[in-house]
């Protein structure tokens, strides 16, 4: 019993291991953020409203993503 217990333990350390290593790739494979954020109206198709900086606390709401200045 003991065996198969430390057994059971090892698999599900291995699993927490890989799920971490997983995680970790993801982050590193996300693109960065965008430079800039166009907000939208209310409804499907909205017209833009605003222009945000990334990081404006401003931006909300719809929005969809802008490009990379450069």
């Amino acid at each position: 019993m003991l065996l198969g217990d430390l057994a059971h333990i090892r698999r599900w350390i291995a699993d927490e291991e890989r799920r971490e290593a997983e995680r970790i790739q993801g982050e590193q494979a996300r693109p960065p953020a965008p430079d800039w954020v166009v907000e939208r109206g209310i409804g499907q198709g909205g017209p833009p409203l605003e222009v945000h900086r990334r990081g404006c606390h401003a931006a909300g709401g719809e929005t969809s993503a802008g490009g990379t200045a450069g």
